[in-house]
């Protein structure tokens, strides 16, 4: 029996004894679980505590506890049932009994809680006594009031608590606008500011040199430019005017075109001892070099600012080259070149773009090719722009292989063209009849993805002008509608000194009269006018009269003096008969015309003995009343 028993228990204890270690493992962890989690309990109860603690204390004095206010006011043998106020309730939400308990909590907040303060007045404004307080502590009241209005950019309740200042006999002090001004222009209310400055006003208020100094800053950021100016005034008189003052006065000056006045402010403060700001230096000085009006001021201002580290930087350089430049003073700005690379101010791609640009439109070529050196020299980055500024100067001095080289120099040094460059340089050598190498550079351009525009077609149509081929230009037109390029009024304009310069001019008012419909543009009437007199210019009367008719039609007639211009090219080619229907026309259609012109007609007419243009003339002049010598 015992070794029977040892059996059966053997195979129970080796199974329990491993499930007996789970358990206690299990209900160890559980206990550890559950000591931290109690710990969060209080540790997140202790917080929440402390946290509600904080808050009713930021909420200043509170109301009395319904205990306390029973034993307070007893009646008879019971005291009266307390009020039940919601929890999370601010004490000022419920309702307070009188006046005084409105005053009282207003004057427990402290200056950190004029926000607090401001919601109890503007909730009891009607209920409250100023008269209760003593002039100085409602002073103080109402001073918390319009700081914390003030600081939350309410304009509005600050007009309602200056009012409700006046209505209850509170003074409005010189501290009270002075702070309130200085607190509203820092918050960028510059309107706003202007108009505290008109209660100040109003009241008479004696405006100190900080505040005054306040208001000229929200003048000028305004644009009361001459409210600021009177301020300054004020402040200049006074002997108190600082340097920030004469900046601001200067940026008026500057803004409205008085850049004399501003610089003579400089040199005042020079006189005075006061250093003037950076930025009024800058802004003076490029006000000054503007279009070169007054540089000899900018090369005085220039002297000073030089002593300031830093100041004169590459920017002031190209504003003073740049203004010699507008002054048509090129000699004088590639001197204050000099200059800058002498002082080590690294030029800027900027500046080498100034006087490569100033050097092509005065035709100075050899000047721009040494300033592009000198570009290349300095190691600056180059890029498709300076190029094409360059071959642009190339093109317009007509040195064709000049500019051809430039493109083939830029490709070596692997500065991608763009499509800027490709139409410069089709300018360029369709300006000089070289429209075969045009074509060429229009095909590199297409081998590199880079499609042709609207600009390349009109520049490649203008070249078909200079060498008078009429079929090519057509053939373009059809390219550009293959390629879903829509020919604008510059296109038209182009293909209309082409039909005339080829004498097709059947052509040009076929074209004016189905642009329309073809291309989907409206032609200008200009290019009607210029037909008319291309006409009147080869003696085609006939295609003269068809296409004024047209414009007619289409725009009605031109200005008097297009008409004027009609006539005495009709005179002068002798299409008098063309010239008188004109001035019919004109005259139905009631454009004023002078007796002169119709007196030219006729002196014309009697000289060729033209008896029909002579009866017509004296018939215009008597049936629109004027006299013919």
């Amino acid at each position: 029996m015992e070794s029977s028993k040892q059996v059966l228990n053997m195979p129970t204890r080796n199974f329990m004894e491993p499930l007996g270690n789970e358990l206690e493992s299990f209900w160890a962890n559980l206990q550890v679980d559950a000591a931290c989690l109690g710990i969060c309990v209080l540790l997140l109860g202790f917080f929440k505590f402390r946290e509600r603690r904080r808050k009713q204390s930021q909420s200043g004095p509170t109301l009395k506890s319904s205990e306390n206010t029973a034993a307070e006011h007893p009646v008879g043998d019971e005291a009266p049932t307390p009020a039940k106020v919601r929890v999370g309730l601010r004490p000022y939400d419920t309702a307070l009994a009188s006046s005084s308990d409105v005053l009282q909590e207003i004057i427990s907040c402290n200056d950190r809680q004029r926000g607090r303060a401001l919601d109890l007045y503007q909730r009891h404004r009607k209920r409250i006594k100023w008269t209760s307080l003593e002039p100085a502590e409602a002073e103080k009241v109402f001073f918390n009031f319009c700081m914390a209005a003030a600081r939350q950019g309410e304009m509005a309740n600050l007009e309602m608590l200056l009012k409700d200042m006046g209505e209850a006999g509170v003074t409005r002090t010189t501290d009270l606008y002075s702070n309130v001004c200085k607190m509203i222009t820092s918050k960028r209310m510059f309107d706003e500011a202007l108009v505290l400055w008109r209660w100040m006003h109003r009241d008479q208020v004696e405006i100190d040199r900080s505040t005054k100094s306040c208001l000229l800053f929200a003048a000028t950021q305004s644009k009361a430019n001459e409210l600021a100016m009177e301020f300054f005034e004020q402040l200049r008189q006074a002997n108190s005017a600082q340097a920030a003052d004469y900046g601001n006065a200067c940026r008026v000056l500057a803004s409205t075109g008085r850049q004399l006045e501003a610089a003579l402010l400089v040199r005042e403060m020079h006189d005075r001892d006061i250093e003037p700001y950076r930025v009024t230096y800058q802004m003076v000085f490029s006000a000054c070099c503007a279009d070169g009006q007054h540089l000899e001021l900018s090369h005085e201002m220039f002297s000073h600012m030089q002593k300031l580290p830093g100041l004169c930087d590459s920017v002031m350089y190209n504003v003073l080259i740049k203004g010699h430049v507008q002054a048509n003073q090129l000699d004088d700005a590639f001197h204050w070149f000099d200059i800058m690379r002498e002082e080590g101010v690294a030029p800027s791609s900027i500046t080498f773009g100034i006087l490569l640009d100033a050097c092509i439109d005065k035709a100075k070529m050899d000047r721009a090719s040494q300033v592009f050196q000198t570009m290349i020299d300095c190691g600056l980055d180059m890029n498709a722009v300076l190029f094409t500024t360059m071959i642009k100067g190339f093109g317009k001095a007509g040195k064709i292989k000049d500019a051809l080289q430039l493109y083939e120099t830029m490709i070596r040094q692997g500065i991608e063209p763009d499509i800027c460059t490709y139409s410069t340089l089709v300018k360029c050598l369709c300006d000089n009849k070289a429209i075969e190498s045009a074509f060429l550079i229009v095909d590199q351009m297409s081998t590199k993805g880079i499609a042709p525009d609207e600009v390349i077609f009109n520049n490649l149509l203008a070249g078909c002008v200079q060498c008078s081929n009429l079929t090519l230009g057509e053939k373009l037109l059809q390219d550009m509608m293959k390629l879903s390029i829509k020919p604008s009024v510059t296109s038209m304009s182009i293909l209309m000194k082409l039909y005339i310069k080829c004498h097709a001019l059947p052509q040009a008012l076929e074209l004016l009269q189905t642009t329309e419909a073809r291309f989907g543009v409206r032609p200008e009437q200009r290019l009607y006018v210029q037909l008319i007199n291309t006409c009147l210019s080869i003696r085609k009367g006939n295609l003269a009269l068809q296409t004024f008719a047209a414009m007619r039609d289409l725009f009605g007639l031109p200005a008097e003096s297009e008409i004027e211009k009609f006539v005495r090219l009709g005179v002068q080619f002798r299409l008098l008969e063309e010239s008188v229907k004109i001035v019919q026309v004109a005259l139905k259609d009631g454009v004023k015309l002078r007796s002169e012109h119709l007196d030219s007609i006729h002196e014309v007419a009697i000289k060729v003995q033209h008896k029909s243009v002579i009866s017509d003339i004296k018939e215009l002049a008597q049936l629109y009343g004027m006299r013919l010598r």
